[in-house]
């Protein structure tokens, strides 16, 4: 299931950063991403719920350190 959640969240990235060579990793975050900025997180974390079906809470996105936190905090709440 990690190896589906990884490519699902890497498509999502690569739409909303603008960026088809981004491939998602764990260690992953916004100062490796150019066009990640605080308006296109909210793009991204939107499309995350949209494609996974679930709203993260307010602390579970503020827990968020990089994309692997995210690969993590997805599995758990699609189980």
């Amino acid at each position: 299931m990690n190896e589906d959640i990884n490519q699902r969240v890497t498509s999502i990235m690569q739409l909303v950063f603008e960026d088809k060579s981004i491939v998602c990793s764990d260690n992953l975050t916004a100062h490796d991403v150019e066009k990640w900025n605080s308006v296109s997180n909210i793009l991204f974390i939107a499309a995350i719920e949209k494609e996974f079906n679930f709203k993260f809470n307010i602390m579970e996105i503020m827990s968020l350190k990089n994309v692997g936190d995210l690969i993590r905090t997805i599995q758990k709440k699609i189980v």
